[in-house]
């Protein structure tokens, strides 16, 4: 394959194909763009960390599925430490009587998860007070090395020949004329051309207005959710599982002597200037008080908003652009861009390299499925 291929985004999912480019044989053709100064600076070094693959859309799961198996038995040579600590989840959800999530099936099928009793629940994560009355016990969920991760994705990509282009930002799309033009590359902000066969927005966030730059209108929302890191307190024993609650909107986990603690706030806004809304402040601690009952006293060491791209789906635009030729979407993961990296970055790479794939899969992530407004350029 002869294809020059540039990608826009640093985070994991454009370095996770650059990687997945590296092992298929044509890192050389690859160039990564990344405009901040280092790799991986916003939803991937503000996330949580978590490895779930409960969710409710099959491809999302899917994915999410396949790069558990990655995290737990990545390729030889790829890292020489542990990608995953396997604390295991506790997850908490619905009521009695009520209709099973739709990715009890497959969980099942995959012998990942088990229904546990409220005695168990107790055991397993005695600090849980969950409002969902219904709890799971999935072994071999839990926490991703997300530096490391990233690190080794981007040498391996670097070791294949990639061309990593660290603080260089696209400012323009360069087109092909006549009646149906074609992407053939983009100007950067310091004036320099790049050309390339196919382009692949792996921007997070700055997806949309990437794409509006080609007058494509995409129905994706940039969204804003909140983490803090509690001090360190004696209590918090750091063997604890991932404990999550779908019902009441909380999740934690130990981190730095003390624990992690989400409460799923989720606002509309700007990538940026990202700021914290010092009012979810109250919503961490009503909740945390009111779930993690004995963690409820515990200070605030760190507080941070991290972002989070929406679909109207919630599953990811992994594919060609239904409008414009030469452009390749790799965007739109909501909150499972890090659980879902490593499949994703793969079927990406299969893609790009005219490989077979599952038709069913393709479908699904396929961004022509939903709604896209494009005008002539």
């Amino acid at each position: 394959m002869s294809q020059r291929i540039l990608i826009i985004g640093g985070g994991m999912a454009g370095t996770s194909l650059a990687w997945w480019l590296g092992e298929s044989g044509v890192g050389r053709n690859t160039v990564l763009l990344e405009r901040e100064g280092l790799l991986g600076q916003h939803a991937t070094g503000q996330n949580a960390a978590i490895l779930r693959s409960s969710v409710a859309p099959w491809a999302t799961r899917a994915l999410a599925h396949e790069t558990g198996r990655f995290l737990r038995q990545p390729p030889a040579g790829f890292t020489d430490a542990p990608l995953l600590n396997e604390r295991g989840l506790v997850l908490a959800e619905g009521a009695e009587g009520d209709r099973l999530p739709a990715w009890v099936a497959d969980h099942l099928k995959w012998d990942t998860v088990e229904a546990i009793t409220p005695s168990r629940q107790r055991q397993l994560a005695p600090h849980f007070h969950p409002e969902g009355e219904r709890c799971w016990w999935f072994p071999g969920a839990g926490e991703i090395e997300v530096a490391r991760l990233l690190e080794r994705f981007a040498s391996g990509a670097r070791r294949a020949g990639v061309r990593m282009e660290i603080g260089r930002e696209a400012r323009d799309w360069i087109t092909s004329g006549g009646p149906d033009p074609s992407l053939t590359g983009v100007r950067l902000a310091d004036g320099e051309e790049l050309e390339a066969d196919v382009v692949v927005i792996a921007a997070g966030a700055w997806a949309s207005s990437l794409a509006a730059r080609l007058s494509i209108a995409t129905p994706m929302r940039v969204t804003r959710r909140h983490l803090m890191v509690s001090a360190p307190a004696p209590d918090v024993c750091p063997e604890w599982p991932v404990v999550w609650d779908d019902r009441a909107g909380l999740y934690a986990r130990p981190e730095s002597s003390g624990l992690l603690v989400s409460a799923c706030d989720l606002s509309e806004v700007q990538p940026e200037p990202l700021r914290a809304d010092p009012d979810v402040r109250h919503l961490l601690a009503e909740k945390t008080l009111r779930l993690l009952p004995s963690c409820g006293d515990l200070g605030m060491a760190h507080f941070w908003p991290g972002l989070r791209t929406l679909t109207d789906d919630d599953v990811p635009w992994l594919g060609a652009d239904a409008q414009v030729e030469g452009l390749f979407w790799l965007a739109g993961f909501g909150g499972h861009g890090i659980s879902t990296c490593a499949a994703a970055g793969r079927m990406a790479a299969a893609m790009l390299c005219g490989d077979s794939l599952s038709e069913e899969l393709q479908a699904a992530l396929d961004p022509g499925r939903q709604t896209a407004v494009a005008v002539p350029l």
